[in-house]
């Protein structure tokens, strides 16, 4: 071995039916020791291994994954220059609430479980009715024999989105790595897009697939440049191979593509009339896009409005703010509101990340927006009570949900404006 390469194993493996869980993992367990003594530094599983899909009549999946960690972190303590990574089901409890992931563990003996949860659930296997999305991506800095790797987990179905590998790829992860449960039938999907993302990426993308249960298998490896490097078939296989790390250095001295992009458009294409923006949200729901609409007159910007904002943005696909104009705040708060006026406002906000349109509106209320836009998900704080929410009847009747989302900080535009006041009185 080369001082900047790095030998992984892909452990390409069936789902398992409950009663052979333990005999899965004992059988794992006495194979990555066996894949330390011939120098593996990284081994790799698939997607909730070792029962592959949960369906929501089969939670007690979950039962068994503290277990599960607990072997492999005993092992893995043991076992100096070697690290797994697995995908196993993750429930969190906050509050007494149980939220359940679809999740990847990074296990070493240098730190705790580093865990990444997929973002993007898949909803023909219903995913999205057991697990809720994670929140972003979770890059993995990870030494081993001196050298400094940088590891993108991902999850089935995240494959299909290259903005989240682009993003590992301009953090400066070099290792883009996908758990997946890839049917046999879209199978070419599968490495097609494996050598894309390495391609875009100038990074060795690796996909560790399941087989049998009309799963695909064909895990692979592929290096910067797309070649591949090795690949399984589609019966159980383990697939032990080098990766040259200095091979990504000498791609990209030739043309660097992983880097951010290369423009920067003016927030005020978001600032659209409702009648541009009806278009545009017309467009993006035929594409099966969600729009989220929320509403506020947001005059001073603090860390409520972006907290709120960026939760709001998380119920779907788009976000659409409808802004009270300078003549319904004055009806509203009286004649010494708003503090700032409308078109500044509105820049203010339309520079957001979470935000992706503005629109404007007169009346006291949103509620000529909402029935012209009839958005997916509508959106208010949880002081409102969802009868009393303008247009929530409207959204309901058309087949979309309302969400009632918790303040995180004790702040408001009026409280701001007070502190002013007392600080001068």
């Amino acid at each position: 071995m080369s001082p900047l390469s790095l030998k992984v194993a892909l452990l390409q493996r069936p789902p398992c039916n409950g009663a052979s869980v333990d005999a899965e993992v004992m059988e794992v367990l006495r194979e990555i020791g066996t894949l330390k003594d011939q120098g593996v530094s990284l081994v790799i599983l698939p997607e909730l291994w070792p029962r592959g899909p949960i369906s929501s009549r089969a939670l007690d999946a979950f039962e068994k994954s503290p277990e599960i960690l607990f072997k492999l972190e005993a092992l893995v303590s043991g076992l100096d220059g070697i690290a797994v990574m697995c995908g196993l089901p993750e429930r969190e409890e906050v509050d007494g609430e149980k939220r359940l992931f679809n999740s990847s563990f990074f296990i070493s003996r240098l730190s705790p479980p580093v865990i990444y949860r997929k973002i993007h659930l898949f909803p023909p296997f219903g995913e999205d009715k057991v697990f809720e999305p994670g929140s972003g991506p979770r890059p993995i800095w990870y030494s081993v024999a001196g050298v400094e790797l940088g590891i993108g987990p991902t999850i089935c179905f995240d494959l299909r989105f290259p903005e989240l590998f682009r993003h590992y790829a301009i953090e400066g992860c070099t290792l883009l790595v996908c758990h997946a449960l890839w049917p046999k039938e879209r199978i070419e999907h599968f490495t097609t897009l494996l050598r894309a993302r390495a391609i875009e990426n100038q990074c060795f993308c690796i996909g560790v697939n399941a087989t049998g249960s009309g799963f695909g298998g064909r895990s692979m490896v592929v290096g910067p440049d797309g070649h591949i490097v090795a690949q399984a078939g589609e019966e159980k296989e383990t697939v032990v191979c080098e990766l040259d790390l200095e091979a990504i250095g000498e791609w990209r001295g030739k043309f660097l593509t992983a880097r951010p992009r290369q423009w920067l458009e003016s927030a005020s294409h978001k600032i659209l009339t409702l009648e541009s923006l009806r278009e545009e949200v017309r467009r993006r729901k035929a594409l099966g896009q969600q729009c989220v609409f929320t509403n506020g007159c947001f005059d001073i910007l603090h860390a409520g409005h972006v907290a709120y904002l960026e939760e709001a943005r998380r119920q779907g696909d788009f976000l659409v703010l409808g802004m009270n104009s300078d003549t319904s705040i004055k009806a509203i708060k009286g004649p010494l509101r708003p503090i700032n006026p409308e078109a500044m406002r509105a820049a203010v906000v339309a520079g957001l990340e979470s935000v992706d349109y503005v629109v404007l509106f007169d009346d006291p209320t949103p509620i000529k927006l909402i029935e012209a836009l009839l958005p997916d998900v509508l959106v208010k704080g949880e002081d409102w009570a969802e009868d009393e929410i303008v247009g929530a009847k409207t959204v309901k009747a058309h087949g979309g949900r309302v969400v009632r989302i918790p303040f995180v900080h004790d702040i408001s535009t009026t409280k701001i404006i007070g502190n002013i006041i007392k600080g001068h009185s």
